[in-house]
């Protein structure tokens, strides 16, 4: 996520389209967990909060249908907020609550 203000927010998802869906909800909603995020949404409308999707993650073949991605998806996340110049993640933050 892009802000207005030039500031990124990272987040990860193994269903993108359903948290894409869920962020613009609570944005329209007034209901976003991030007060500065919201704010901005609620004084410049859609184009004030920008929507990116970075890349995304091809299932393995190899592995189960059931398996669970997050660690595959966190260190992806950390790839880009290295290459996006950004701090780390702290190891018990997820998304952008």
């Amino acid at each position: 996520m892009r802000l207005a203000s030039g500031q990124v927010l990272t987040d990860w998802s193994p269903h993108v389209e359903g948290r894409l869906n869920r962020a613009r909800f609570q944005l329209d909603a007034g209901l976003f967990p991030n007060n500065t995020i919201q704010h901005l949404w609620k004084e410049g409308g859609p184009p004030a909060v920008v929507f990116e999707i970075l890349d995304e993650l091809a299932p393995d073949s190899g592995k189960p249908a059931t398996h669970d991605y997050s660690a595959e998806l966190v260190e992806l996340e950390a790839l880009h907020r290295e290459r996006l110049n950004l701090p780390s993640r702290p190891k018990n933050a997820r998304g952008l609550r």
